[in-house]
């Protein structure tokens, strides 16, 4: 099968622009990961504060001539903690989107990639 030199550069062409368009979705996908991840260490951070706030809580009551304030109220710990399993509830639908594009920018990159070194195997019609 012999195709015309022009329609081999489309098809590269089309490979390469699709090859960057996958660059486009993998930066996507980073930043997506990268705030999941500091979605994570916040909450983490948040429960290790709390934990803080009641251990120097438990000490100034334990130590009432330090004459200590205490830091937290429980009622505001209370609505602030989440248990785990409910935060990974919540983080599910995050990860699944981050996989989404991650399974998306590769299949893109492999479809670019075979559509620009394609036409470099198929011979051109001379005319």
């Amino acid at each position: 099968m012999k195709l015309s030199a022009s329609w081999l550069n489309r098809v590269e062409g089309i490979g390469l622009i699709l090859i960057l368009f996958s660059f486009f979705v993998q930066i996507f996908q980073n930043n997506t990961e990268e705030s999941f991840r500091e979605s994570q260490n916040y909450h983490i951070n948040k429960k290790l504060d709390h934990i803080w706030a009641l251990i120097e809580n438990k000490y100034a009551e334990e130590h009432p001539e330090k004459k200590l304030k205490p830091l937290i109220r429980l009622k505001s710990l209370d609505h602030d903690w989440e248990l785990y399993s409910t935060q990974a509830k919540e983080m599910k639908a995050w990860e699944d989107q981050i996989d989404f594009f991650a399974d998306i920018s590769t299949w893109i990159f492999v479809l670019g990639t075979i559509l620009a070194i394609l036409p470099k195997f198929i011979p051109e019609k001379t005319e």
